[in-house]
This record gives C-alpha cells, sequence and structure tokens, in this order.
C-alpha cells in the first residue's frame, strides 16, 4: 500500500483497465472486517482509492454504497465501538476518519442509480429533529445522497429536505444543508432550476450572518455533536460562508440569482466599508474569496470546454454583471483594516482580473496609481504594494492583459520610495511585487537602442519598450536596497524580522540580477 501510494503520488500513467480493477480491490478491503483491525493499512487503502478515483475519470466503475456505509458508521463513538481494536490510538482513529470522509465525497459518483432510493428508505424515517440521531443521519445523508442521478431522483428527495431544514438552524445542520444545496447546484446546471428555493436560501444566510446586530456571525449556542462532527471533513469551526459562494457562482446564469445577489450586496455594501470591524468580516471575507475562486474555476471549464450541460448555459465572458456589482465593493474592501478581508479582496480580484482584464485593470489604476504618490495615506500605499504584489503577474502578463505594461514605468518609479529602511514591512511588500516584475517582464539592453525608435517587430510588444527606462531605475533601485542594508544595527539569525529581512533582499536582488 506504500509503495501504490508513493505510485499514484507520482502521478504516473495507469490504464483505465487497471485503475478499475485497483479500485474494486482497494474498496473491497477497505470494506472488510480485516481492515478494521488493521487501521494504518485502512488509512493507506483509503488514501489510495482517493487518488485513483480523485479524477472522476474511471468510466464504468460503479461499487455498492452499503458496505461503505457500514464501514463508516463503525467509527462514530459509542456505536459498535467493539469492532474497533482496542490498542488503536486516539490519532489513528482520527486519520482513519479524515480519509474514510474524503473517500466519501469521491464515491458518490461511482454509486448506482438505486442508490437514491435505498438510501432514503432507510435514513428518511430518522430524519426528525426531535430524535437524538438527528445529527448522525444528516450527516450520513449528506455525505452518501448522489446529486447526479438526474432530475427525477432528486424530486424524490429535493422538496421533502428542504422543508426539514426550515426547523433546523443550528450551525451544524445548516452547514450540512448549505454543502449539499451548493453540491447540487454544481452538478445539476441545465437539469434542475432551483429559482423558486434561491430567495428563502438567500434570506437564510442573510440571517445566519446577522450584519450589523450583536456580535454578528456569532451564531447560535448550539454545541457541535463530538460523535458526528469529524463527518464534516473539516478543519475548524465549520462554515457555511464558501458553500454560499458556490451556490452563487453556479445559478449566477439563473435571472433570480442576479437579482438576488445585487439585492444582498447592496445591503452588506457599508459592512465592507474600511471603517467598519467586527465579526461580520469573517463571513463576509470567506463569500468574497469563494467568489472569485469558484467564478474562475466554472469560466476556465467552461473555456475548456469540460462542462457537460448546454453551451447556452455558459457565463459569457462578454457579460460584466460580475465585475460591475462586486468591484465597487472590492475598492472599499482592499483597504480594510482586517488582514483577512484584505486577503479575500486581493484573492477575488486576482481570479476576475484574469477573465475581465480590460474591465478591472484601469479601474485598480486609478486606485493605485493615486495612493502610491501620495505618501501621507499610508494605508492605502500599503494596499496598492500589497494588491500589486497579487495581482502584478496578471496585470503584465501579455497574453492575458495586452496594454498592462504601459502602466510598468509608473509602478516602477512611483513604489521605489516603498524601500524604506524605517518601514521594514512596507519595504517587504515592496520587494515582493518587484520579485514578481523581475520574474515576469522580459527585459532587454537598452544601451544600445538608446535615441532609437523601437521599429522592429521585436520591440512592438509595450513591455520590450516599457523596460527603456531601466538604466535611470536600476541604479536608483540598488541604492535603496543598500540604504536598508546599511541601515540596520545588525544581524541576528534568531531574530525572525532579521531573517523574513534577509531573505526578501536575497530573493529580490537574485531575481534583479
Amino acid at each position: 500500500l506504500n509503495l501504490l501510494r508513493d505510485y499514484l503520488s507520482l502521478r504516473y500513467p495507469i490504464p483505465f483497465d487497471h485503475k478499475r480493477a485497483l479500485a474494486k480491490i482497494l474498496y473491497n478491503f477497505i470494506t472488510s472486517e480485516w481492515s478494521l483491525a488493521h487501521l494504518d493499512c485502512l488509512d493507506l487503502a483509503s488514501i489510495c482509492l482517493t487518488k485513483i478515483i480523485k479524477k472522476k475519470d474511471v468510466h464504468g466503475l460503479c461499487l455498492p454504497w452499503k458496505p461503505f456505509y457500514d464501514t463508516l458508521l463503525k467509527f462514530v463513538d459509542n456505536r459498535d465501538r467493539g469492532s474497533l481494536p482496542l490498542t488503536a490510538s486516539p490519532n489513528t482513529v482520527t486519520r482513519c476518519r479524515s480519509s474514510l470522509v474524503s473517500l466519501a465525497n469521491k464515491l458518490r459518483f461511482h454509486y448506482p442509480h438505486t442508490t437514491t432510493k435505498e438510501l432514503l428508505d432507510l435514513l428518511l424515517p430518522n430524519l426528525d429533529a426531535s430524535r437524538d440521531d438527528f445529527d448522525l443521519t444528516q450527516s450520513m445523508l449528506s455525505l452518501f445522497l448522489p446529486v447526479k442521478h438526474g432530475k427525477a431522483n432528486i424530486d424524490l428527495w429535493l422538496p421533502r429536505l428542504f422543508e426539514t431544514s426550515r426547523w433546523q438552524s443550528s450551525d451544524f445542520s445548516m452547514y450540512l444543508w448549505f454543502k449539499l444545496w451548493a453540491r447540487l447546484a454544481k452538478h445539476n446546471i441545465g437539469v434542475l432550476d432551483l429559482s423558486s428555493y434561491l430567495p428563502e436560501i438567500f434570506s437564510r444566510y442573510l440571517q445566519k450572518i446577522n450584519l450589523g446586530r450583536g456580535n454578528p456571525n456569532k451564531g447560535s449556542a448550539y454545541r457541535y455533536p463530538i460523535q458526528t462532527l469529524w463527518l464534516l471533513g473539516t478543519k475548524g469551526r465549520p462554515s457555511i460562508d464558501g458553500h454560499m459562494s458556490k451556490l452563487i457562482v453556479y445559478t449566477l446564469h439563473l435571472k433570480m440569482c442576479k437579482h438576488l445577489v445585487s439585492n444582498f450586496f447592496q445591503i452588506a455594501k457599508t459592512s465592507f466599508h474600511p471603517s467598519n470591524a467586527g465579526g461580520h468580516l469573517q463571513p463576509l471575507s470567506t463569500l468574497l474569496s469563494g467568489l472569485g475562486t469558484y467564478y474562475g474555476r466554472r469560466i476556465g471549464r467552461e473555456r475548456m470546454k469540460k462542462s457537460q450541460y448546454s453551451a447556452e448555459l455558459n457565463l459569457q465572458t462578454a457579460d460584466d454583471y460580475i465585475v460591475d456589482t462586486l468591484l465597487p465593493i472590492t475598492k472599499l474592501a482592499m483597504y480594510s483594516k482586517s488582514h483577512r478581508m484584505i486577503a479575500a479582496t486581493q484573492s477575488f480580484l486576482r481570479n476576475v482580473a484574469s477573465v475581465h482584464p480590460q474591465r478591472v485593470f484601469p479601474v485598480l489604476l486609478d486606485e493605485w496609481i493615486p495612493a502610491l504618490k501620495n505618501t501621507t495615506q499610508s494605508h492605502r500605499t500599503m494596499s496598492a504594494l500589497s494588491c500589486l504584489g497579487w495581482l502584478g503577474d496578471t496585470l503584465l502578463n501579455r497574453k492575458i492583459n495586452p496594454p498592462g505594461c504601459t502602466s510598468l514605468e509608473s509602478i516602477l518609479w512611483l513604489s521605489l520610495p516603498g524601500i524604506d529602511p524605517v518601514d521594514l514591512m512596507k519595504t517587504g511588500k515592496t520587494l515582493m511585487m518587484y520579485t514578481l516584475i523581475f520574474y515576469t517582464v522580459p527585459l532587454i539592453d537598452a544601451k544600445e537602442y538608446k535615441g532609437k525608435a523601437a521599429q522592429g517587430a521585436e520591440f512592438d510588444d509595450e513591455s520590450q519598450r516599457a523596460t527603456m527606462c531601466l538604466p535611470e531605475w536600476c541604479p536608483q533601485f540598488l541604492d535603496r536596497v543598500l540604504l536598508v542594508i546599511r541601515q540596520q544595527e545588525g544581524f541576528e539569525k534568531q531574530n525572525p524580522l532579521d531573517q523574513a529581512t534577509y531573505h526578501l533582499i536575497h530573493r529580490c536582488v537574485r531575481a534583479f540580477f
């Protein structure tokens, strides 16, 4: 199993027939009684099987769901604990639980079409919020319920589960419901119309994050059930915000979704203002970051023609809805006092700018260039330097954004004062941005072309013409770096600030030369 795991990690090609055979062997091993007595082997087998079926390219593989369901149930505390070896350490059990939950999320795509009805017959009678095992029933239903078996199968459970979700608003339960709705939306574009469910889902989410009242996002006083918390497969406190962003992106082709998104951000806009702080920034930052991530993924799959729905349902790159709705908000959020919100904003802008560079970058440069010029507003300067460090390679990529390098000379000169021996934090952000520029932009020796018009075809590129400023800029750059080095009081290997400064300078100067 160790050798097989290493072989799969190196991504050697495996014929599909061999993949199917390996998957069946490993599945039979995982669901056997012998594996429960050897949890280390069970953990390795689960990891190997997850790697084999991860890309969903093992066609024709059909596995029964009940044996794996029974195996997973034996890891729930206070239920048939005698099946596990008494000598098993808590760490080993925890590792097995984690690998089995990861595997469960991949196996759903290989269950037979009869799974939905069989699973509903088993679990629906126990799906009652007044029962003690409600959390376990909902967790197993969320893990095993297939959502790609057609509209007829979905109609068997969607109305009933949506009605049930209205009567249980604990954090644990809400997380599982939103996870299920998001998964349903992703895999049923063009198959299922969720327009009638979206208004209530948005309303519940808005109530859950609790904007502007008391302690936002505090949630209920409900305690997470220790016995079934591991079935969520999350580290730390579960959050519904990522699943909400996933749901939004995969229903964005619906008019109802666009209407609700516009209304939601109209309500939440003031919460993104830099002067605001509080618990509400955590869910909003997670939502914003997730929107960028899933938007980029959906657009990428549609461009590569990997989507399984009609091209009429694709998000058209000519449609600037996401930019028009969220760009004004990100212009506020990138100056936030919350580092988490700043990072989320930068992640969102990076994903959206790669899809709509002509709409995003002119607006952002109108923000960044004045911020770099006006050094009296240090927080804006720091945010501009940080954003340029995140988006610089997209801004200066000639394939994604051909006009981007027209602003290179201004960025180089205006950011030079950012190398400041007094403010090492600002110096670090500036050096990170320069490192990215040096690795992204092709440089030429401008001396032999001094005074000559760039008429050759190889000099028609704006990025090459922009580097003509380097003979004047380079000495000043090195002077600023040497000034930082000279004014350091001493270098101590044990000092983390000295170490970080050294590595940033070393990496940047190495990239420069």
